[in-house]
């Protein structure tokens, strides 16, 4: 699906609307903000709700399955989001309506009645009007059980996160539950977004948002559908159209509506990188201000965004200023004949390992370059903005990069949505080579951004801005396994097993075991789990665990036992790297994304005894998919004289995506390297 703007797509965690107040003011529009706060009235856009008759619950009520899904846990049958932008005593103010009926159809939705209504401390949030409602039939009656005000739960979930928990009553399986809230707020946000698409199917979604005259909002669409225009809500609702769109202006405000019906659950597949680029959403984002003649437009290209980072907050200024405060450190932490290479990497592992990383929130806590550099901890956007600088006072060709991190929908070079923006890094060029640098984690590495960072597209900024592309295909990891058979006796063997990781993967279970001590246990025990259970693991143990700038070793020494008077069958492949095939379902709707591009390679050697031998040999084999885009081979060796087995076996995936039409070839490919890496290897005994 692709997005198209429509001056009127994807979520981030938004930035608060004193952010664009902040923006104005930068751009000296304090007058046209003074102006646009004056310019409309409180308006009283009434959100379209439906009242559920008696004859429409029961027949819900006694309806044990829908045709859109004849599987689904559950069916949302009616949602409604409502958004109304006012100016109120003084301030701008923003009613947010909600209203949504589900049906249950199995036990593993009854989840479905636990809600969570979130917000933050500094929105000034006024929860209002929780209703709630369970309706289920009992002798063919209709019974109805309200949602008691004690059931609300208020819980601060962070410093800034709160939420409002309440679990409907009395429901079951075959209920329908019915809940409805409002909330009042002066946190005007950049951008709004609807998510028709859910993980139960819809057979209604409504959103709508009512908004001054001299407010230009700027909407992006990723529903993959053409939608069908109507002159007025009652029209668009009683059409049957998947996706209908409704646009009024009245005396001071502008309402738009749209309606998305027959909406099918979003499909959680295997290997899909980033699950929210498959969902159908809306987003609206705020564009421009009418003031006097003419409308003030901000946020509504990418070169509007790089003026606002790179002049109107001051980023040109931080990072090609007079910086001589950095000198002192610089020079401390560099020598006379470094190369390029030598000096980026000093005063890269200087930030990260000098500062302390207090969180990422999205921009920095100010412009003054002095008081970051002497902050004993930054948050994301700071640290990466003092490496940067840094690297420009040692006159190395460093830039900053906007980027949306993978978990959130990637950015479009379409249209720059605001709220997809959410963490930056640092762009070096040595030797007509990019590298990217992120120095906000003590486990980062230099030279690779986490892989968390390769979400398409991105922005450069610059005196003359431009995007560029960080995808997966960028970054590679490599994971060696080394695997020693020795000291044959009659009914066993040692085992020597050496997994070496790759940069990615070992920043990557560093990362995951600083924030979880257990962690690293599990994954270190993991490998007996991959293991024959005719071997079993005696000793342990990780190498570079604390060296950022080395991969990760895991060591094991096992022992292998056999029947001595029968023969010794090994798998070809002690550890496999895939144990079934991933690709297991008949048909697949979403792309195939692999996370990095990847290598593996498993090195066996095994010393046999003058009384064994291996019964015959496999010739060697080799497959590959579109010409090495995805590549497997094996081969194995056996010298007599040395009593020397050898098998060498690698897997390379070079290109990372691949569209959902390829998927049957795919899933052929993995079912062939999975038949071979199951292959048994017979030792037999011999005579002599």
């Amino acid at each position: 699906m692709k997005p198209e703007p429509n001056t009127e797509f994807y979520y981030i965690p938004q930035y608060p609307f004193y952010e664009f107040i902040k923006y104005l003011v930068a751009l000296n529009y304090r007058k046209l903000y003074n102006l646009f706060l004056c310019a409309f009235l409180l308006t009283s856009g009434v959100a379209t709700s439906k009242e559920f008759d008696h004859d429409f619950l029961k027949k819900h009520l006694n309806t044990t399955g829908y045709a859109i899904d004849s599987g689904a846990s559950a069916v949302v049958l009616y949602e409604n989001t409502y958004i109304d932008l006012a100016y109120n005593n003084g301030g701008l103010g923003k009613r947010h309506l909600v209203h949504k009926l589900i049906k249950i159809l199995k036990a593993e939705a009854l989840d479905a009645a636990n809600v969570h209504v979130w917000y933050t401390d500094k929105d000034a949030v006024q929860l209002n009007k929780i209703k709630g409602y369970t309706y289920n039939l009992q002798d063919g009656k209709l019974i109805t059980s309200t949602l008691a005000k004690q059931e609300l739960v208020k819980k601060d979930v962070s410093k800034t996160v709160n939420s409002v928990n309440f679990t409907m009553p009395d429901v079951k399986v075959g209920s329908l539950i019915e809940y409805s809230y409002e909330t009042y707020s002066n946190d005007i946000r950049v951008s709004y977004t609807w998510l028709p698409q859910g993980p139960y199917p819809v057979l209604e979604n409504i959103f709508s948002i009512n908004y001054p005259l001299n407010m230009e909002f700027t909407s992006i669409s990723h529903i993959g559908l053409k939608d069908k225009r109507y002159m007025t809500e009652e029209e668009a609702m009683k059409s049957t159209d998947d996706f209908a769109y409704v646009c009024r202006e009245y005396a001071y405000s502008r309402r738009s509506f749209w309606v998305r019906r027959n909406v099918e659950k979003v499909t959680d597949e295997t290997f899909v990188r980033n699950k929210y680029n498959m969902s159908e959403r809306l987003e609206m984002q705020l564009t421009g201000v009418a003031a006097g003649i003419g409308v003030r437009h901000f946020y509504n290209s990418w070169d509007k965004i790089n003026r606002s980072f790179w002049i109107d907050l001051g980023y040109r200024d931080m990072l090609n200023g007079d910086n001589s405060l950095l000198d002192k450190t610089i020079n401390s932490i560099t020598k006379p004949g470094m190369t390029e290479t030598e000096i980026a990497t000093a005063i890269y592992k200087y930030v990260r390992d000098h500062y302390k990383c207090r969180g990422s929130a999205s921009g920095l806590s100010t412009s003054n370059l002095g008081k970051l550099a002497d902050a004993k901890d930054l948050n994301q956007w700071e640290m990466n903005m003092l490496l940067t600088a840094m690297l420009v006072r040692a006159k190395l060709p460093a830039s900053l990069v906007l980027l949306g991190t993978a978990g959130y929908v990637s950015p479009t070079e379409a249209f720059p949505l605001i709220d997809r923006i959410n963490y930056m890094v640092c762009q070096i060029k040595i030797d007509s080579q990019y590298l990217y640098l992120d120095a906000s984690n003590k486990y980062n590495v230099f030279g690779s951004l986490p892989s968390f960072c390769y979400n398409g597209f991105s922005w450069v900024l610059a005196d003359t801005g431009h995007g560029i592309q960080l995808t997966s295909d960028h970054i590679k990891n490599k994971t060696v396994y080394n695997f020693k058979l020795y000291d044959f006796t009659d009914s066993t063997a040692k085992i020597d097993i050496t997994r070496k990781m790759g940069t990615i993967a070992s920043a990557n279970y560093r990362r995951s075991w600083a924030e979880d001590k257990e962690q690293k246990t599990i994954d270190l025990d993991a490998l007996k789990d991959r293991l024959p259970g005719d071997i079993a693991v005696q000793e342990k143990h990780i190498e570079n665990e604390d060296n950022p700038d080395t991969t990760l070793v895991m060591k094991y020494s096992c022992i292998i036992n056999f029947n001595k008077n029968e023969p010794l069958f090994l798998n070809t492949n002690l550890i496999k790297i895939y144990e079934n095939n991933p690709f297991k379902v008949a048909e697949r709707r979403s792309p195939i994304e692999f996370n990095y591009k990847s290598e593996y390679v498993l090195y066996t050697n095994i010393t046999l005894p003058v009384n064994m031998e291996p019964d015959t040999l496999s010739e060697p084999m080799a497959i590959q998919y579109h010409n090495g885009d995805l590549y497997y081979k094996k081969i194995m060796s056996y010298l007599p004289d040395l009593h020397i087995l050898t098998i060498n076996t690698s897997f390379n995936i070079n290109t990372t995506t691949y569209g959902a039409e390829e998927y049957s070839s795919l899933k052929e490919f993995f079912q062939k390297m999975i038949d071979d890496t199951n292959e048994m290897l017979a030792i037999k005994k011999t005579k002599k």
